[in-house]
């Protein structure tokens, strides 16, 4: 009987260990994940998406970026060489909340014409992901 029940501890912290690596392993794989995207949007972010003398082309385009739970997709339509609506095809990782919250850039970008504004806290890398499928999509409509 003694016996019995060390074997069920023993397995008992195994398993608990086993479950530590588990999310040892994702926590580090995601953190890889965000600092990749960071960097990326860094150097996004410093490079002039649209230069004083282009105008925009107009039509649909479609851009990518990587938010913090997957990819997001959106349509960036351009009508008289201004951003005229962007819709949010996919953000199937994402939290719901937070996504709604990184959403309210979009009238910003739309008011501005340009995808420079300010991520939203509390929301960072669903807005960054955003911006970046948005800057993505405003790369291909670029006159210059």
């Amino acid at each position: 009987m003694k016996n019995t029940g060390m074997v069920i501890k023993f397995i008992s912290l195994l398993l608990i260990l086993g479950s530590l690596g588990v999310y040892q392993t994702i926590a580090a794989a995601r953190a890889e994940q965000r600092a990749a995207t960071a960097a990326q949007i860094k150097v996004t972010e410093n490079r002039p998406e649209k230069p004083a003398d282009a105008k925009y082309l107009d039509g649909v385009y479609e851009g990518e970026g990587f938010g913090f739970g997957g990819d997001i997709r959106v349509n960036v339509t351009i009508k008289d060489g201004n951003i005229h609506a962007i819709d949010v095809l996919e953000h199937s990782g994402e939290d719901d909340e937070y996504f709604r919250l990184a959403v309210g850039m979009i009238d910003k970008i739309i008011e501005s014409n340009h995808p420079d504004v300010d991520t939203v806290t509390g929301s960072t890398f669903s807005s960054q992901g955003l911006l970046e499928a948005i800057r993505s999509a405003l790369e291909k409509a670029v006159k210059s």
